[in-house]
C-alpha cells in the first residue's frame, strides 16, 4: 500500500510542472532551466535570438536556457520556409495556422501543443521574433540593452491554457532613417 501511494505521488509530481493552477501551462517551474530545440534548419538570426533568449532566461529565472532534443524541449522552434511537407502537415495538425503564416511578413505563431510551446516563424526573422516574444512575456524589456532595465526575478513562468498568438509585421520595410 505504501509503495502504491509513493507511485501515485511520484506521478502527480511529474505532471505538476506541465499543468497547474486552472490549466496554466508551466514553462519554468523554478527547478530546471527552460529548454528549447530548433527543429528545422534555421537562418543565422534564429541562433542569435536563441542566444539572446538564453541570456534573458538567466536574467529572469537565474538559470540560462539550454538547447535540448525535440522530445524533452519545453520550446520547439520551427522555421516554416525551411520546413518539409511532413513538418508543415504536423504543424497544421497541432493548430498552427500554416497558410496564414505563409502570407505574413516576418510572421510568427506561438501555440501550446503536446506539452510544448511551438514557436513557428514564417521565416528566420519571424522565428526570432516569436522566441523573443516569449522573453517579453517573461518580463524582459528591450530596454535591458539601452536603458539598463533589469527584469524582475520570477520563480515560475506560465501561459494560459489554450494560448495561441499569431503576429506579423505591419509594414514590410522597417528601420531607422537618418536625413540631414
Amino acid at each position: 500500500m505504501r509503495a502504491l501511494l509513493r507511485a501515485v505521488a511520484a506521478v502527480m509530481l511529474a505532471l505538476l510542472p506541465v499543468v497547474a493552477r486552472g490549466g496554466d501551462f508551466v514553462w519554468f517551474d523554478g527547478t530546471a532551466p527552460v529548454s528549447f530545440c530548433v527543429d528545422t534548419p534555421a537562418d543565422l538570426v534564429v541562433g542569435t535570438a536563441a542566444e539572446m533568449f538564453a541570456s534573458d532566461m538567466e536574467a529572469v529565472t537565474g538559470m540560462r536556457a539550454v538547447q535540448s532534443d525535440a522530445v524533452r524541449a519545453t520550446i520547439r522552434l520551427m522555421q516554416l520556409d525551411r520546413a518539409t511537407d511532413a513538418q508543415r502537415s504536423r504543424l497544421s495538425g497541432a493548430g498552427v495556422p500554416v497558410e496564414r503564416l505563409d502570407t505574413l511578413t516576418d510572421g510568427f505563431n506561438i501555440t501550446l501543443a503536446d506539452g510544448q510551446i511551438l514557436v513557428t516563424g514564417s521565416n528566420g526573422r519571424g522565428t526570432a521574433y516569436g522566441l523573443l516574444e516569449l522573453s517579453r512575456r517573461a518580463g524582459v524589456s528591450p530596454w535591458v540593452w539601452w536603458g539598463d532595465v533589469t527584469p524582475a526575478r520570477r520563480g515560475r513562468l506560465t501561459l494560459p491554457e489554450g494560448f495561441a498568438d499569431t503576429q506579423g509585421a505591419s509594414v514590410e520595410m522597417r528601420g531607422i532613417f537618418l536625413t540631414d
